[in-house]
């Protein structure tokens, strides 16, 4: 997938969440039936639900509290930014990797 078109993809997604409180992104995501891994870039709750929304994402998706991107192979995996996240996201990912919101970590 061209990368301008995942990142358009990406922001798209991402928009769902503007003006939603990191509470409110959980529930927004526990509803979808999205769930992840703690402190884990590539398998938290926001890289799944990409995942889960664009078939063709590429496996090295990650997502870190400031940004989602890729790792870029052939630059000694230096990170691509593809979404600079909101305040808010970036409280629910903490939020998240803290132990808050039991119910969206994957068993």
């Amino acid at each position: 997938m061209d990368l301008s078109v995942l990142e358009d993809k990406v922001h798209s997604l991402m928009f769902v969440f503007d003006g939603l409180t990191a509470d409110e992104i959980a529930q927004y995501l526990h509803l979808q039936g999205i769930k992840g891994y703690r402190i884990n870039a590539r398998e938290c709750v926001i890289s799944n639900y990409i995942h889960a929304n664009i078939a063709d994402a590429p496996v090295t998706l990650l997502t870190k509290p400031s940004a989602i991107g890729l790792l870029d192979k052939s630059n000694d995996l230096s990170f691509i930014c593809l979404h600079s996240n909101s305040s808010n996201v970036k409280r629910f990912i903490v939020n998240f990797d803290d132990g808050k919101y039991c119910s969206l970590v994957a068993m």
